[in-house]
């Protein structure tokens, strides 16, 4: 039953699909500091085999960490469905309910983008397929904090003179460009990681980030 109250299993449901995220993000990584991403040729199959029949323990190398990346990214996916259908049934606010749609259709999109990278064997690819894992993994945390206990009712915070604090101008302006110079020094990163370009602008907006984020 649809309801606007705290409900602590899609709050715990929001944090367990995040967490399952790290999975293919920690596993894509190596992936990508392997060199491995093209261990198979073909896609959503791997070496013309499905994704739960292909012999993953049994293989090695390359082979072995690929289709690992590959399962991990099946595995958040269940999740996402889960999540959507719970978020779904149980969430009477109708935005969070879209935005629980749009975690699953960031989670298939960033399926697509992996795929395309091996059918086209692109790096630049990669590079998106990698920097858009962060970006879904903060859509995911903030649904999170969206069905936590202290979005839906928060404590109300009175200043001495009993008045409701306002949050400072210079506060809400960080608190937007924080986001986004991490965005730009993650893509900055992928630039390095995988094109071997931007090294400097990317130690440069490093002590911007720092800066900001201090």
């Amino acid at each position: 039953m649809r309801s606007n109250r705290y409900h602590a299993a899609l709050f715990w449901l929001a944090i367990a699909t995040a967490v399952t995220a790290l999975l293919p993000i920690a596993v894509g990584s190596l992936v990508t500091t392997l060199d491995a991403g093209m261990a198979f040729n073909d896609w959503p199959t791997s070496d013309g085999q499905g994704m739960l029949s292909y012999p993953w323990l049994r293989s090695a190398g390359d082979k072995f960490v690929e289709h690992g990346h590959r399962l991990a990214g099946m595995l958040i996916g269940c999740m996402s469905i889960v999540f959507a259908a719970s978020v779904w049934l149980l969430e009477s606010r109708r935005w969070v309910r879209w935005c629980a749609l749009g975690v699953l259709l960031a989670v298939i999109v960033q399926g697509l983008l992996g795929g395309g990278r091996v059918l086209a064997d692109e790096r630049l690819y990669a590079m998106f397929h990698g920097a858009f894992a962060a970006a879904v993994f903060a859509f995911m945390s903030s649904m999170a904090l969206v069905l936590s206990r202290s979005w839906i009712d928060p404590p109300r915070l009175l200043s001495a003179k009993g008045t409701k604090n306002a949050v400072p101008t210079s506060v809400r302006v960080l608190t937007a460009a924080t986001p986004i110079v991490i965005l730009v020094q993650y893509s900055l990163g992928g630039l390095v990681r995988h094109l071997g370009r931007a090294l400097y602008e990317h130690v440069g907006m490093a002590a911007v980030v720092l800066l900001v984020v201090a």
